[in-house]
């Protein structure tokens, strides 16, 4: 196996997040049929290139990449504490 390593996404991964999207979703289907599906397709492509795109500051998205292509992704979003609680 190649070399592994951790980057900030950018629009280019797209295709390589939607991809990893829809095995994950693949693996949720064969668990449960009725609860889960596996969305595929351009429009997918285009929803992640463009959310990867407009993330805004309490965002952040990572790709792992072997030998320069994009294997799986990781993404977190920093929330306000609540100040009633």
């Amino acid at each position: 196996m190649g070399t592994t390593a951790i980057r900030a996404a950018v629009p280019a991964d797209g295709a390589a997040v939607a991809r990893a999207w829809t095995d994950g979703g693949r693996y949720y289907v064969q668990l449960s049929a009725e609860l889960f599906q596996a969305p595929t397709g351009e429009l997918l492509v285009e929803y992640f290139t463009a959310k990867l795109g407009d993330l805004d500051s309490d965002s952040v998205v990572f790709v792992a990449e072997i030998e320069d292509t994009a294997v799986g992704w990781i993404s977190a979003l920093l929330l306000a504490a609540d100040a009633t609680h």
